[in-house]
């Protein structure tokens, strides 16, 4: 991407790579609100052809968790801090592609496994709605990253330590997707009758639904301020953006690249978001601590099978509250904070990781 330099010493563009630019921008936003439309419509249909009375109302109940991932945090992130907000060039050009990760794997996340519920409430598809979920799974991983890869040539966003921050925005995006859906799910069958469960098993219902929605929130959290802390010019990502190195070289040395291919992607955008979300659990112990407690009161509940009692009751609110309040002290902790966790080598990450298996 050609450009200039301003007197402050950051590269401006180009008028023709601005036009791109904008051009880009202008997609986003037709795309943002065709992909909102698309979902209202689908919750509205699915709404209305379950009962005609309440159709409206259901699907503004459904549809109000992706309203927000797939609408507002797309937006606030990619136009208003990448477009609008954002002064440098360089970060204003990854928050804009951050934009578009949020807003095509978020939406194909949450396409995947709207596509399962689906299918999963009729008995006559409720079969094949395991494969539909990898089916969707895979083709929005490969139009994902077809899309997220072009954004990143137009932007100039393209070099290894802006993949290491764009692949743990796909993590990021991902868990905040299964957020929405978890929550989504909670809200279905609790408030419309034909899902309700009795009474002595909706602890079993809040479990199963209401702390993973918490705790896949507390991850999105983890991931996105470790990214967003880490996305500096002074902070050097070289090391990690070798790590998939070898990777790159076997899938071309093989047959099956397709298959490689998938796994490869996978595994990095693992890779990536696991380091973010190292640095960032590790930046406040208070924190740490109260999610860790809260890990083991979910699990306690389910391995003392206490999910039908009062005390089931206890665990399930415990374990949220604890997530929430987790959530609330990472968020106080300052970016510098977050900086000085960040591992320097993979020899560091790995010596790190050492000691915390020995203990």
């Amino acid at each position: 991407m050609q450009g200039g330099t301003s007197h402050h010493g950051a590269p401006q563009l180009s008028s023709l790579s601005d036009a791109h630019v904008e051009s880009l921008d202008k997609a986003f936003l037709f795309l943002l609100g065709f992909t909102t439309f698309s979902f209202a419509a689908l919750q509205v249909v699915l709404g209305t052809a379950a009962s005609a009375t309440d159709g409206a109302r259901r699907a503004l109940v459904l549809f109000v968790p992706f309203f927000f991932t797939g609408l507002i945090y797309p937006f606030y992130i990619g136009h208003i801090r990448g477009a609008v907000d954002s002064s440098y060039w360089k970060s204003s050009m990854l928050l804009r592609v951050r934009g578009w990760v949020y807003l095509v794997a978020g939406a194909s996340t949450y396409a995947a496994m709207v596509v399962t519920s689906v299918l999963g409430d009729s008995s006559e598809f409720a079969g094949v709605a395991f494969y539909a979920y990898f089916v969707v799974v895979f083709l929005g991983v490969v139009l994902s990253h077809r899309i997220i890869r072009f954004a990143m040539r137009v932007t100039g966003t393209s070099r290894p330590t802006d993949l290491v921050l764009t692949r743990a925005a796909v993590g990021s995006a991902i868990f905040l997707a299964l957020s929405a859906y978890s929550s989504e799910e909670l809200l279905r069958r609790w408030l419309f009758s034909e899902y309700r469960p009795p009474w002595i098993q909706q602890v079993d219902l809040f479990a199963r639904l209401a702390w993973p929605a918490a705790f896949f929130l507390l991850l999105f959290v983890l991931i996105e301020r470790g990214s967003t802390a880490l996305s500096t010019p002074e902070m050097d990502l070289t090391w990690q953006a070798c790590i998939s190195t070898l990777s790159h070289e076997r899938e071309e040395r093989s047959k099956f690249r397709g298959f490689i291919w998938f796994g490869r992607i996978s595994c990095e955008v693992l890779s990536d978001s696991l380091i973010f979300l190292y640095v960032e659990s590790f930046s406040r112990a208070s924190a740490l601590c109260l999610a860790a407690l809260s890990i083991v009161a979910y699990l306690a509940l389910h391995w003392l099978y206490l999910v039908h009692s009062a005390v089931g009751w206890t665990l399930a609110l415990l374990a949220v509250i604890l997530v929430v309040i987790a959530i609330r002290l990472y968020s106080e902790v300052p970016v510098e904070g977050i900086r000085d966790t960040y591992p320097r080598t993979k020899a560091e990450l790995r010596s790190v990781w050492r000691r915390m298996l020995d203990c």
